[in-house]
């Protein structure tokens, strides 16, 4: 199951894709500092969100196949 998952998620890297939040968030902030505003830092807890990881695989596996045919 896991190599079907590998295989249908396996695709040539393209760096274009990949966006650095970080370096967004903080020339941002840098910036708001340089025009006197005050930077706030909200800290946003994400959920906790518990999922049956072997359910997910198999929709993931199901998915696969199904655009398998469509690649």
């Amino acid at each position: 199951m896991a190599k079907i998952i590998i295989d249908s998620m396996t695709s040539a890297f393209d760096p274009a894709i990949y966006h650095d939040e970080y370096q967004v968030k903080l020339r941002q902030a840098i910036e708001r500092k340089i025009a006197g505003k005050e930077i706030v830092n909200v800290d946003k807890e994400s959920p906790n969100n518990i999922i049956d990881l072997m359910e997910a695989m198999k929709k993931t596996v199901e998915m696969a196949k199904g655009n398998k045919g469509l690649a």
